[in-house]
């Protein structure tokens, strides 16, 4: 098949079906590549299938899904024109590949979470439920989303030097706002990933 917006990608089957997720999509963080979060997932959600992609930004080497201007400051041009392209992709891959996008979920990691949060707000339809490691803002839509039927799980670090104060709070309200069911998590570290990010995540797969 040939996409609109190519991305370079892998795809791994699920092992079985599930009834509630049959496949992972995963989204890295800057300077990751598409098979950064695997192991990730094969903790979070073992036998699932996976579609890890890549950004198709370079900044000085590094992989991204958009450009920013500086450290937390997003070009919200290039944002919106990226994740149109990634949701697009994402469309065409689930046909390629047979994947019931009703039967995913995004994963995302930083730039990967911030990229997941903005294809919710400009393509509502594509993903029913995300898990976002380290998300921001990466921009406030000017009318309102339709997320009824969504649900997110929002995993922040409490001394994360990335996260401007009142963030948390500001992205759960959006998302609660546009109508998406909201858990956040909070872990005593970093911008880092930690075990207990890993373990909210499974457990909050588990519950769905």
């Amino acid at each position: 098949m040939t996409f609109t917006y190519p991305h370079k990608h892998v795809y791994i089957k699920p092992e079985a079906e599930n009834d509630q997720i049959d496949t992972l999509i995963l989204l890295h963080g800057t300077g990751g590549t598409e098979n950064d979060l695997i192991p990730i997932a094969q903790r979070i959600a073992p036998g699932s299938g996976i579609l890890g992609i890549r950004g198709n930004v370079s900044e000085n080497g590094m992989a991204r899904y958009f450009r920013r201007l500086s450290e937390g400051v997003f070009d919200l041009e290039d944002l919106q024109k990226r994740a149109v392209e990634l949701s697009t992709f994402i469309r065409e891959a689930a046909e390629a590949y047979d994947i019931n996008l009703k039967k995913t979920c995004a994963v995302g990691y930083s730039n990967g979470a911030n990229i997941a949060t903005a294809v919710h707000f400009l393509d509502p339809g594509v993903l029913r439920l995300s898990i976002h490691f380290r998300p921001m803002v990466p921009f406030v839509p000017p009318g309102p989303v339709d997320l009824t039927g969504t649900r997110v799980l929002l995993s922040f670090g409490t001394f994360d030097p990335l996260m401007p104060r009142g963030e948390e709070e500001r992205l759960s309200n959006l998302f609660q706002g546009f109508g998406s069911g909201v858990t956040v998590h909070t872990e005593q570290t970093g911008h880092q990933l930690v075990g207990g990010d890993l373990e909210k995540a499974a457990e909050w797969l588990i519950g769905l």
